[in-house]
C-alpha cells in the first residue's frame, strides 16, 4: 500500500543518514588517530606530556598549528587540546585542565587584554580562569569550535559525528582534584557551575574532614554534614560558609546536641545529651543557649548527681529563681546565685518534713527558717544539714491532736494549697520556653506592625513547602547527621502515600478567611489543626512537638516527683493559652479568650453541621454529647489539648499516680473487701431494685453480664482528654442502662 511504501521509504532514508553519519565519525577518528600518532613520535621525549599520556586519548588540536597566546603573559605558552584534557605549558610551567571541568566562553573583540583587532576566549577553571588570545577571527572560530566539541563529548560520551553542537550544560556533575590554593589536595564530587561547587557535592580534605551537603560559589549553603577528624559532626542548614538554623552537633564523647545554632554555636532553643554512662556525666540539657552556654530557661537532668533542675541560667551557670528534684525524692526551689542556692527557700523531704527559710547551699540550711516534721515545729535559726546533721536555735512546738498546722497540711493533697507551698520560687511559666514562643511568632508575623491577614499563611506555607522536599529527600539533622538511620530516606519515599491526606495543608484554607465563629467553623480550624499536628513537616507539628518534649523533660522520667504536678498542671495551661494566642492569628475567627473574665465561651451546636462532622470526623468531636446538649464550652484547652495531651499523658498520669498513691492503695483495699460480697449484695446496697433486672448473678455467668459496658469502659486507657473520658463514662452507664433493664428504669450515676 502506499502507506507502506512511505513508511519504508523513510526508513532507507534514516538508514542512509546514519551509515552517513558513521562513516564521517570513521573517517574523523580515523584522522584523529592519524594525527595522536604523528604527534607523540615528535613529542616522545617530552617526560611532562608522556606523564599525562592515555590509550584512548586523541589530540584535538596544537597551538604549533594554530596559533594562540595566553593573554597578559609575558613568555609564550603553548596549548595542546587532546579529548579530555587540556594542556598550558609555559616557561616553567605545565598545567593540566580536564575538560569535564572546563567552561569556554568567546568574549566579544577588544575584551580582555584590550588590545585591538584581537579575539578572545575564556576558560573557566575550578582553580582560577584563563583568556587566550587567536589573531584572528577565524582562528578564534577553530579554538572555539573544537573547544565546545571536545568539552561536549567529554561530558556525554558521544564519539559520533556532530553536525550542529547542542547546548553544553552550564551546571555539571563532576569530580575534581584540587591542588593549589586553600584546597590544595581536597578532592570534590558534585555540582559544579562556572568552575565553582555550586548545588550538592561533597568535598574531602586532605586533613581527614569531610562536607556533603549544598554548596553556593563555592561557600558552603544549604543543608550539609561536616565530619571533622576528631570526630566531630555538624549538620544542618548552612549560610555563607556558617552553620544557623536548626542543626546537629556530635561530639566525640557521644555527647550531642539538636536545636537551633549561630554560626555553629547553640543559639536558641536545644537539647544537649552529655556522655554516654553514668560514670561520664551523662546529662540530659532541653532549654535555651545563647552563643554555646546554656542561658535562660532551661531543665537539666544530671544522672550522675541524681538530680533535676528546672530554672534559669547565665553563661553556664544557674543563676536566678529553680527548683531541684532528685534521686532521693527530695525537692526545694529558691533563688540561685553563681550555680549555688542563696537566701530564701523552701526544702521538701521525702519523710515529709518541709523547711522554709535561708540556704547557703543544696540542702544547707544557713540563717532563719521553719522546719516542720511530723510531730514538731522548729522555728528558728538553722545551721547545717537536715540529714546529717544541723544546729538549731529556737523554739519547738509539739504537735497537738487539735493542731491544724503539721506537714500533713502542706502535703500537697490539692492544687490551691499545693501553689501556696510551692511555686515561690520558680520561674513563672509566662517566662519558660520563651526561644519556642519567639521562633513562632516569627513565622506568624506578631510583632510586625504592618501585618497583613495573608502573611503569615505565606510564610507557612512556604515553610511546610520547604519542610516536605528537605523530608523527602532524605535531608535532616536530626536523622542523617547522627547516623540513626541510614535508610531513613527509603523509608520516607516508601511512604509518600501517607502524603495524599496532607494535600490540604500546602494551600490556605477557607477558614482562614472567616471573621466569625461557628459551630462549623470550629470543627474545621479543629480538623485543620489536628490533620498538621499528624503532618510530621508541618510548623503545627514542630511546635507541638517541641512543648511536648519540653513538658516531659520537666516532669517525666525517673526524677517525677509528686510535687511537681502543681507545677505541671500550671504549665500545661499556660502552654495551651500561649499557643491559642498565636493560632488566633492563622485563624482570626477564634475569640479572644482574655477578654472573657472566665477565660471561655460557648457555642451553640448546629445538629445538621454535628452529624455531618460525626460522619466525617467521628474520633474528635464527641458529637452524640454536643448534639443532646445543643452547646459547647470553646477554652484553649478544648482546642488543643487533642493535641498535647496524648503524648504527655504518661508523664502526666504518673505525676497524678504518686501524689494519688495512698488514696489509690485504700481503693483498692475496699475493692478487694467489696469483690468478697455477691452481686445481689452489692446492688442492694446501692439501692438497686433488682426485681427489675433480669440478670443472672452466679458467679459461674458473672463474666457474661454488661459486656458491652466493660468494653466501653475499657477505651478509657485510650482517651486522653476530659471531655474524651466524660464521653466514656456516660456511654458506659447507658450501656448499663440499656442491657436487660426494664422500660423507664435508669441506674443512678452517682452510684
Amino acid at each position: 500500500s502506499l502507506k507502506s511504501c512511505y513508511a519504508n521509504t523513510q526508513l532507507i532514508k534514516r538508514s542512509i543518514a546514519s551509515l552517513k553519519s558513521l562513516q564521517q565519525t570513521m573517517k574523523r577518528q580515523k584522522s584523529e588517530a592519524e594525527t595522536t600518532r604523528q604527534f607523540w613520535e615528535v613529542n616522545n621525549s617530552d617526560a611532562r606530556l608522556q606523564s599525562v599520556r592515555k590509550p584512548d586519548q586523541r589530540l584535538v588540536l596544537d597551538s604549533k598549528n594554530a596559533p594562540v597566546s595566553l593573554a597578559g603573559a609575558i613568555t609564550s605558552h603553548r596549548f595542546i587540546l587532546f579529548s579530555d584534557i587540556l594542556i598550558d605549558i609555559g616557561y616553567n610551567k605545565f598545567s593540566v585542565h580536564p575538560l569535564s571541568t572546563l567552561w569556554v566562553e568567546a568574549l566579544p573583540a577588544n575584551q580582555g587584554s584590550g588590545v585591538a583587532g584581537k579575539h578572545h576566549i575564556n576558560l573557566t577553571m575550578p582553580e582560577g580562569t584563563k583568556a587566550i588570545v587567536c589573531p584572528g577571527m577565524d582562528a578564534r572560530n577553530v579554538w572555539l569550535k573544537n573547544l565546545n566539541e571536545a568539552v561536549y563529548r567529554q561530558l556525554t560520551g558521544n564519539k559520533q559525528f556532530i553536525t550542529a553542537l547542542p547546548q553544553i550544560p552550564i551546571t555539571r556533575n563532576v569530580q575534581y582534584p584540587y591542588t593549589k590554593g586553600e584546597l590544595k589536595g581536597s578532592d570534590y564530587s558534585g555540582s559544579m557551575t562556572q568552575g565553582r561547587m555550586h548545588g550538592k557535592g561533597r568535598l574531602e580534605a586532605p586533613d581527614g574532614s569531610v562536607y556533603a551537603g549544598g554548596w553556593r560559589n563555592d561557600i558552603k549553603h544549604g543543608w550539609g554534614e561536616l565530619t571533622l577528624p576528631n570526630g566531630i559532626v555538624r549538620a544542618g542548614n548552612w549560610m555563607e560558609g556558617k552553620l544557623t538554623g536548626p542543626g546537629y552537633l556530635k561530639f566525640p564523647d557521644g555527647s550531642e546536641y539538636e536545636g537551633d545554632l549561630v554560626e555553629g554555636e547553640p543559639h536558641g532553643h536545644g537539647t544537649m545529651k552529655c556522655g554516654r554512662y553514668v560514670g561520664d556525666g551523662a546529662a540530659v540539657y532541653v532549654g535555651s543557649w545563647s552563643k554555646g552556654s546554656r542561658h535562660g530557661y532551661g531543665v537539666l537532668e544530671d544522672t550522675t548527681s541524681g538530680e533535676r533542675y528546672m530554672g534559669t541560667w547565665n553563661e553556664g551557670l544557674r543563676q536566678g529563681h529553680g527548683c531541684v528534684v532528685n534521686s532521693d525524692g527530695i525537692y526545694y526551689e529558691g533563688n540561685f546565685v553563681a550555680d549555688k542556692l542563696s537566701g530564701p527557700g523552701i526544702m521538701i523531704f521525702e519523710d515529709g518534713a518541709i523547711y522554709e527559710g535561708e540556704f547557703c547551699g543544696a540542702g544547707e540550711f544557713y540563717g532563719s527558717g521553719t522546719l516542720r516534721t511530723n510531730n514538731e515545729t522548729f522555728q528558728g535559726t538553722f545551721y547545717g544539714n537536715y540529714s546529717e546533721g544541723m544546729k538549731f536555735n529556737g523554739t519547738v512546738y509539739r504537735k497537738k491532736k487539735s493542731d491544724d498546722i503539721s506537714p500533713s497540711s502542706y502535703s500537697l493533697e490539692d492544687h490551691a494549697s499545693a501553689n501556696l507551698l510551692t511555686q515561690r520560687y520558680t520561674v513563672p511559666n509566662s517566662d519558660k520556653w520563651k526561644a519556642i514562643f519567639d521562633k513562632i511568632e516569627a513565622l506568624l508575623c506578631v510583632n510586625d506592625i504592618a501585618f497583613e491577614d495573608s502573611r503569615p499563611w505565606d510564610k507557612l506555607s512556604v515553610q511546610f513547602h520547604q519542610n516536605k522536599i528537605a523530608y523527602m529527600e532524605g535531608r535532616g539533622a536530626t536523622v542523617s547527621a547522627s547516623g540513626r538511620s541510614d535508610s531513613a530516606r527509603t523509608e520516607r519515599q516508601r511512604d509518600k502515600s501517607k502524603w495524599q491526606g496532607f494535600d490540604i495543608l500546602e494551600t490556605i484554607p477557607k477558614v482562614a478567611k472567616m471573621s466569625e465563629l461557628t459551630w462549623q467553623t470550629y470543627c474545621d480550624i479543629r480538623d485543620y489543626l489536628v490533620t498538621a499536628n499528624t503532618c510530621p513537616i508541618h510548623p503545627v507539628h514542630k511546635v507541638v512537638a517541641l512543648l511536648v518534649t519540653c513538658f516531659n523533660s520537666s516532669y517525666g522520667g525517673l526524677r517525677a516527683h509528686p510535687t511537681l504536678l502543681p507545677h505541671a498542671k500550671d504549665e500545661l495551661e499556660n502552654m495551651c493559652s500561649r499557643l491559642y494566642f498565636l493560632l488566633r492569628r492563622l485563624f482570626p475567627a477564634l475569640p479572644s479568650l482574655r477578654s472573657h473574665d472566665i477565660g471561655q465561651i460557648w457555642l451553640t451546636v448546629e445538629s445538621k453541621d454535628a452529624k455531618k462532622n460525626e460522619m466525617d470526623v467521628p474520633d474528635h468531636g464527641h458529637l452524640d454529647y454536643f448534639e443532646e446538649e445543643k452547646s459547647l464550652l470553646v477554652t484553649a484547652d478544648t482546642l488543643l489539648f487533642p493535641l498535647i495531651l496524648p503524648s504527655i499523658y504518661p508523664a502526666l498520669f504518673n505525676l497524678y499516680i504518686q501524689k494519688e498513691e495512698k488514696s489509690d492503695r485504700e481503693y483498692w483495699a475496699r475493692i478487694t473487701r467489696w469483690n468478697k460480697h455477691t452481686d445481689a449484695a452489692l446492688l442492694t446496697f446501692f439501692d438497686v431494685d433488682i426485681t427489675t433486672w433480669d440478670l443472672t448473678l452466679d458467679r459461674r455467668s458473672r463474666d457474661s453480664v454488661f459486656l458491652e459496658a466493660v468494653y466501653t469502659l475499657q477505651r478509657l486507657k485510650t482517651t486522653f482528654t476530659p471531655a474524651d473520658k466524660l464521653d466514656v463514662i456516660v456511654a458506659v452507664f447507658d450501656a448499663i442502662t440499656r442491657q436487660n433493664c426494664a422500660a423507664g428504669i435508669t441506674w443512678n450515676m452517682d452510684v
